[in-house]
């Protein structure tokens, strides 16, 4: 099994090959990164390039760009090219072309991380020799290639399971489009959708309980409470920072925040409005004028 995974790995290793010498199908594209990425990057920001800890999250998300790029080529491309049948009429297992795919393209993607690892460090210490040598920090370099590798498998993983339900390159690659977009902007779509849905349960219950000739006054009032210790937080969170580091400052607000957030819904009174309604007591009665 495991010499049947190496023979699928080296059969796309040597299909990425031939696109990148061949500059098609991505090659040129991957070509120009590497130049970007690897030279004139390292160049321009000089040591910062080494030693900033975007680095951790930087070379991740490009491998897995690149490993998205070649993913829904290699089923979808060889179904595409009457080549799939062949390959699975051989005397491979299935299992094995399976995993060899994956394993091939991530480590497609570790192999475009760490050669322009390297190549940044050459460019930088050339450019910078005043300050060489200036090398990654081995926690950091073996935190990026984890991270690079988990990346790489969680792409090449949904390339193939999308790409063996379609019958076209171009539907893999629009579907995996989309699937990236809802793994990437889930979060925050969910983030809005619930802020959006307690505002309007917020609005909803003023309107019901409050009087009219209250609305106006409680509704400053709303805004004062919520925005009012915004001065004293942007005063109090550069010494905080500077006394108990970014990482605790940060850490420590998103605690506090939530513990806040959460432990007002036990205050006494927080949840009467929906014991009322449970016992059909009914709420305020908003007066009208009526006028002949």
């Amino acid at each position: 099994m495991t010499r049947d995974i190496w023979t699928m790995v080296w059969k796309e290793w040597r299909e990425f090959r031939d696109q990148l010498l061949s500059l098609r199908r991505g090659g040129l594209s991957a070509l120009i990164l590497a130049l970007i990425l690897g030279v004139v990057a390292p160049v321009q920001l000089g040591p910062e390039w080494v030693h900033s800890k975007i680095i951790i999250g930087y070379w991740p998300f490009l491998a897995a760009t690149m490993v998205s790029s070649l993913i829904a080529d290699s089923v979808a491309g060889e179904r595409e090219r009457h080549t799939l049948e062949t390959l699975l009429a051989s005397r491979l297992p299935d299992a094995a072309i399976l995993i060899g795919k994956i394993v091939a393209a991530v480590l497609y993607g570790l192999g475009f991380a760490v050669a322009n690892m390297l190549i940044g460090l050459i460019a930088v210490n050339v450019a910078h020799r005043e300050s060489a040598p200036i090398l990654f920090g081995a926690q950091r370099f073996v935190v990026t290639i984890i991270l690079t590798v988990l990346a790489s498998l969680l792409m090449a993983g949904i390339g193939v399971f999308i790409s063996l339900r379609a019958s076209t390159v171009k539907q893999a690659q629009q579907t995996f489009g989309i699937a990236i977009i809802v793994l990437t902007m889930g979060p925050l779509l969910l983030f809005n959708a619930l802020e959006a849905a307690g505002t309007i349960v917020w609005a909803t219950i003023k309107q019901r309980h409050v009087p009219g000739s209250m609305l106006g006054r409680v509704s400053s009032l709303d805004w004062l409470v919520s925005i009012a210790l915004m001065p004293l937080s942007f005063a109090l969170t550069a010494p905080v920072a500077a006394l108990v580091g970014v990482r605790a400052t940060l850490i420590g607000a998103a605690v506090l925040g939530a513990a806040v957030t959460l432990g007002a819904y036990f205050l006494p009174g927080m949840t009467a409005i929906e014991q009322r309604h449970a016992r059909g007591r009914g709420s305020w009665q908003v007066p009208v004028d009526v006028t002949d």
